[in-house]
């Protein structure tokens, strides 16, 4: 007992003895030095019977005895626990039986005791019917006792006491009485009779009270031992309809190309039992604990719950199961209540908000953690909370699910011990609620492990050492061990247990013949093995199918989850101001140094700088890097997205919530902040660079690219498994949409199998950033309020132009060359072949007007030279076309400059709308051929927003003015975004079905893999 409560038991009899003179007064202190000296041994119980006199001589003056004890009273209650306090009054109880059984007589004045000690409990704020129930106990007035419930009989006989428990022990010479207070979690233990009866290898004395604490057992010579655990189930007798039974039995599973699993593992647990699972290092603890839960099915064997098999009805029984991880799945911006709350909202569909929210708040008192609820609960680096009031957190959430079954892994793990016994005594009370709890543990503290009901011990390889109480698996390792005091499992002295004994005999070497340690173990884990199936010879039978109970909770629709998910990433993202200023700040600043730096002004012929959007040569650069930047804004903001909160996924997931709806909600979070980021973005954008008429154009696309970013940064967050990963994966992303965008290198000058000579190369296809670059540049040019009315006029003038300057001159040059070529071979050579595909470029350009195809088989000289007097003609005609042309779009710009007042008005005009650096840009005037001929295939290069798109699949040279599909025309901005939309939604299916993806994927490499090896 803690000395602080011994000290105030003796502090409270001091005072109620105050008043005893003479005689009374030494037999008091004689009666207190023997009821010390038996309860605590003769050392300790002299020194705490000095303290007694010390204090009788402290109070002898007392004038109010009464104020006193309340001064007293008051402070134990600022104090102690309910528990604590219930042991003081039990004492106090017990000291008044003791001297009851000494002195006949004695308890006529003991009546005066008992009152007194009444409105002691009273004032311990003990409750009328447990302080009743305590001493109807006390003084063996059973039959008086109204919860008959809290009694327990053992012995080989049945009383005669009608509504009490019976337990029938043969060979019990007497019998046991057990009272259990439940407002305290303790038992109280009586005898009679006349065998040798021990408690944790201390003799009971007959009619003297015992509090059963965790870790003690009960012994006799011939019996077989009785474990805290089994007297709390027999008291507590779970009720059969809510009662789960788990068989195991013959469980085998083995990893792939490896002997290392579990092996040959068979037990039997039930409803209310703590199961310790232990071992080093890599034994097999945690892939237990994952097939018990129902996370790995791939095992041999038989896993019964209630009779049931667990492959088959695993869907159903997961419903009553709940999983604590180590690391703590929680949302770290959020607070303690909100985890808590929307764990449950999500998870108890069924329950009223109001219901809920009292809910809650009853759980966060009843795990102490109502004073912290509107506290964050931060990272385990960034700690705000503690790591116990994380723990106690994780297991709060659980228990909203009143699970039947919890599986918990190392819930100690790098918590102070104070902190271990506080959650590990939480675990321990949910037992007595009704819940099987299978515990991974390590080492535990002696407290801790003398919580558990089973201690499962599994060595190397995953073989299963011992099963059974965890005080009888020390006396069998000690056993096993040859050990001295291989008979006591439990310090006499302090009644502490030393847990890492088991590990020491485990690791026990064997020594040469020097005395040093050699690689091998003194008992081999099959030897364990061995010794175990020999002391645990029962067969278990396999169960007959009894009532699964029901879940008592069902989780929201697929609906309300993604309302609810999103509800949570909005409310967690906003109470992150690291996250918010990162998100509104990046796009802000990056859009002002952007278009800072890319305001190009010119000088005045006074010297003055002036600034025009129609000379700043920067604006295509700003463009590109506008697409660039908002790509990559998108992308790094949501890479980390599903990593970071993998963990509270998994759980969700496993207490199957929608893995889908919490991916939507991501999804759907990401696209409304991209569209906010790339709205700052481009409004300041289109301030400091004064680019009119194109806001939601700029705007579209920018959202657009920043969105193919989201999904490509959440696909990367949901498939790698490190931090350190995903950021090394951005780069291989990312660089491609720069270098492969068609603005750094151009598409003719990229490696040759990559190229393509009249529409974009495929690789460039892939890359979204081209696709967005070139719907911004081509809105730009085509859609301006300045070139809108001269674009079809310009694309006329175009064609004709590049067939008067360009494809007639190669025309007749090939013409010329191949005269000179030997007429049988004319038809195969090059020439002829560069000919061919350059009148079909010139037909293709110019509709209006044909020239029939040199047909192969007549390439004789007369035939050159009418082909020559056919193009001469046709030159001609189309000059005529092209000055008719001219003069068309000089009356369009007349009419223009007389809407602008002159010509000045125009210009101005001009110079707001339209960039000379994107003219520059679309029509290819940095190049000096205007035709290619790469090979045999013959290409103009001049002017690609006026040329048609060769192709009617939707590709199309860069800067095309519009795509093709069949016969029908699509603007540029309109299907370049649509191509983004694609990738994107390509994107998003597969991250919302990314684990079928990775089914198929995994299925296929290990069918590559069998193949293989068949070869």
């Amino acid at each position: 007992m803690n000395e602080l409560i011994v000290s105030s038991v003796l502090r409270l009899l001091a005072l109620l003895s105050s008043s005893n003179k003479g005689e009374d007064a030494l037999l008091t202190k004689k009666y207190v030095e023997n009821y010390l000296v038996s309860s605590y041994g003769k050392s300790i119980g002299k020194e705490k019977h000095i303290d007694f006199i010390q204090y009788l001589a402290q109070y002898a003056e007392l004038t109010n005895r009464q104020q006193s004890i309340n001064k007293l009273l008051d402070l134990i209650n600022e104090q102690y626990l309910l528990k604590d306090r219930l042991r003081i009054y039990i004492t106090l109880l017990n000291f008044i039986r003791y001297t009851w059984n000494f002195k006949s007589g004695f308890f006529i004045e003991g009546k005066r005791y008992t009152k007194d000690i009444d409105a002691i409990g009273a004032g311990l704020r003990i409750s009328e019917s447990d302080r009743l129930s305590i001493k109807q106990f006390v003084f063996n007035e059973l039959y008086r006792i109204e919860a008959k419930s809290n009694l327990l009989l053992i012995g080989e006989k049945a009383p005669t006491i009608e509504g009490i428990k019976f337990h029938r022990k043969e060979g019990l010479k007497g019998l046991i009485t057990i009272l259990y207070v439940a407002n305290g979690s303790l038992m109280l233990l009586q005898y009679k009779g006349r065998a040798m009866l021990e408690i944790n290898r201390k003799i009971v004395f007959p009619n003297q009270l015992y509090t059963i604490t965790p870790g003690t057992y009960i012994a006799a010579p011939g019996l077989k031992p009785i474990y805290y655990g089994e007297l709390l189930a027999l008291v507590l007798e779970q009720n059969e309809d809510s009662a789960i039974t788990l068989i195991v039995k013959n469980l085998e599973f083995t990893f792939i190309n490896s002997t290392q699993g579990i092996h040959n593992l068979s037990f039997t647990c039930h409803t209310g039992e703590m199961v310790a699972i232990m071992g080093d290092s890599g034994v097999g603890k945690s892939t237990l604990l994952n097939i018990l839960a129902g996370l790995n099915k791939k095992y041999q064997g038989t896993i019964q719950w209630n009779g049931y098999d667990y492959k088959t009805e695993n869907s159903r029984l997961r419903d009553l199961m709940g999983f604590i991880t180590q690391e703590d799945s929680l949302i770290e911006d959020l607070s303690v209540y909100e985890n808590i709350y929307f764990s449950s909202r999500l998870s108890l569909g069924n329950i009223p908000e109001k219901e809920l929210q009292q809910l809650v708040e009853m759980k966060l008192v009843e795990m102490g953690l109502f004073d912290i609820k509107h506290l964050t609960v931060g990272s385990p680096t960034n700690k705000i909370i503690s790591g116990g009031q994380r723990k106690r957190l994780s297991i709060a959430i659980e228990l909203m699910r009143e699970p039947k079954v919890l599986f918990v892994d190392e819930p100690t793990s790098g918590l102070s011990s104070a902190d271990s016994e506080k959650v590990m005594n939480i675990l321990k009370t949910l037992t007595l609620q009704g819940i099987l709890i299978f515990v991974n543990i390590h080492q535990p503290s002696s407290e801790i492990f003398k919580l558990f009901d089973k201690l499962l011990v599994l060595d190397q390889g995953g073989l299963p050492i011992f099963y059974g109480n965890p005080l009888a698996g020390i006396l069998h390792f000690k056993n096993a061990g040859n050990w001295v005091d291989k008979k006591e499992s439990v310090c006499e002295s302090c009644g502490n247990v030393k847990p890492e004994i088991i590990f020491d005999i485990i690791a026990e070497k064997k020594v040469n013949e020097f005395g040093e340690p050699l690689d091998s173990r003194k008992i081999a884990p099959k030897l364990f093995h061995e010794l175990h199936l020999k002391e645990n010879q029962e067969q278990q039978v396999i169960q007959d199918t009894t009532i699964i109970p029901d879940a008592k909770f069902t989780s929201t629709s697929h609906f309300s989850q993604f309302k609810l998910f999103f509800s949570r990433e909005i409310l967690a993202r906003t109470k992150s101001r690291e996250f918010l200023l990162f998100s509104l700040s990046v796009p802000l600043l990056l859009s002002i140094i952007i278009a800072t730096v890319s305001k190009k002004f010119i000088f005045l012929s006074n010297g003055e700088p002036s600034y025009s959007f129609y000379h700043n040569q920067n604006i295509p650069p700003f463009f590109f890097m506008a697409v660039i930047a908002c790509m990559f804004i998108g992308m790094i903001i949501s890479a980390d997205a599903i990593f970071r909160n993998k963990k509270t996924q998994t759980r969700e997931t496993y207490v199957k919530l929608s893995p889908r709806s919490y991916l939507r909600s991501k999804v759907v979070f990401f696209l409304l902040l991209s569209a906010i980021q790339t709205l700052i973005f481009t409004i300041v954008g289109v301030w400091v660079l004064q680019i009119h008429h194109l806001f939601f154009i700029l705007w579209a696309v920018l959202f657009s690219i920043a969105s193919f970013g989201n999904i490509a940064g959440l696909l990367i967050s949901a498939n790698f498994k490190s931090i350190a990963g995903i950021y090394l994966a951005i780069p291989f992303l990312f660089l491609p949409q720069i270098l492969l965008s068609g603005v750094v290198v151009n598409f003719d000058q990229l490696y040759y199998r990559l190229t393509s000579q009249k529409v974009v190369p495929v690789i460039g296809d892939i890359m979204a950033s081209r696709w967005a670059y070139e719907a911004i540049v081509v809105t730009q040019f085509t859609k301006n309020p300045y070139e809108a009315p001269l674009l079809a006029s310009e694309m006329e003038e175009s064609r004709l132009r590049n067939g008067l300057l360009y494809l007639i001159p190669l025309i007749n040059q090939s013409t010329e060359q191949l005269k000179l070529v030997v007429p049988s071979e004319r038809a195969t050579n090059h020439n002829y072949k560069v000919l061919l595909n350059a009148m079909e470029e010139l037909n293709a350009n110019t509709a209006e007007i044909y020239i029939p195809i040199l047909p192969p088989n007549n390439t004789d000289n007369a035939t050159l030279e009418a082909l020559a007097r056919e193009v001469d003609k046709y030159n001609g005609a189309l000059s005529r076309q092209y000055n008719r042309c001219i003069a068309g779009k000089e009356r369009i710009m007349e009419l223009q400059m007389k809407t602008f007042g002159g010509a000045d008005g125009y210009i101005t005009f001009r110079n707001r709308y339209q960039n000379t650096a994107i003219v520059d840009l679309v029509r290819n005037r940095g190049t000096s051929e205007g035709v290619r001929v790469a090979g045999e295939t013959v290409t103009v290069t001049a002017d690609p927003i006026f040329r048609n798109p060769p192709s009617t699949s939707g590709r199309a040279q860069l800067y095309a003015p519009y795509k093709r599909i069949g016969s029908t025309t699509i603007s540029t901005f309109g299907f370049n975004t649509a191509i983004i939309w694609i990738m994107f939604l390509i994107g998003y299916l597969s991250l919302i079905y990314y684990s079928s993806l990775t089914f198929i994927v995994k299925h296929i490499h290990k069918y590559a893999q069998f193949k293989w090896r068949k070869e």
